[in-house]
């Protein structure tokens, strides 16, 4: 499995539900200068007022990783967009997949606070 599968699976997943907003490969916004238009985040889920930006690596060796792109490429703007001023609660997960060893890996935060400081350790689904 790929990515581009994952992306796929965990979009069907969540999709058809009655309960979610699901948002795969999201366009966000940059506002730092170089080249390029926008960084793309994995999936948003929305549900009334909670948010969930997800980052997913495959074979990686942390979740951290995921979850810190999220903050070094500012994806955590997005909710900052006038279609998500609704978001009251903001969650932040990065994910890894390690398809030989079967295992998951995911590392939350809740909220932007202290997003500079190291994140929670992984936790394995």
């Amino acid at each position: 499995m790929n990515e581009k599968e994952l992306h796929h699976i965990l979009y069907t997943l969540t999709y058809n539900s009655r309960y979610f907003e699901t948002h795969s490969e999201v366009q966000i916004k940059k506002k730092r200068k170089g080249p390029g238009i926008a960084n793309t985040l994995d999936m948003v889920i929305i549900s009334k007022n909670v948010g969930i930006i997800f980052e997913y690596k495959m074979n990686s060796k942390s979740a951290n990783e995921a979850l810190q792109q999220i903050f070094e490429k500012q994806y955590y703007t997005k909710f900052d967009e006038p279609d998500y001023k609704h978001i009251s609660k903001k969650i932040y997960a990065g994910l890894t997949f390690e398809p030989e060893e079967k295992k998951v890996f995911i590392t939350y935060q809740v909220g932007t606070e202290g997003i500079s400081k190291s994140v929670c350790s992984d936790t394995l689904l």
